[in-house]
């Protein structure tokens, strides 16, 4: 019988493994544009990337408690969300108008 742990870092690695799909995504995204709110985004996808990597190792091998990975899990969307909104509540300067 399958644990629900088990289930849970098979999730959670799913969710890392997509978002380094974004992470290649919003990269190309950024090289195209040069737009540096795609830098953000893509900051942000690769620190989800690397947490839930971290957690989906650490809830199938022990690696790190499970009181220490609440806290882990939450600094890191709390890191996630701040690099998505970073560009939004900081505008740099606007860009030129295209003719």
């Amino acid at each position: 019988m399958v644990h629900i742990t088990e289930i849970s870092a098979g999730f959670v690695f799913l969710s890392g493994v997509a978002s380094f799909a974004l992470v290649v995504l919003s990269t190309r995204a950024y090289r195209r544009t040069r737009d540096g709110k795609f830098g953000f985004l893509t900051g942000a996808f690769a620190v989800f990337t690397g947490k839930a990597l971290l957690v989906s190792y650490s809830l199938y091998s022990g690696l790190i408690e499970h009181q220490l990975l609440e806290l882990v899990d939450a600094i890191g969307d709390l890191a996630t969300l701040f690099l998505i909104l970073a560009p939004v509540a900081w505008p740099g300067r606007p860009h030129e108008a295209e003719p």
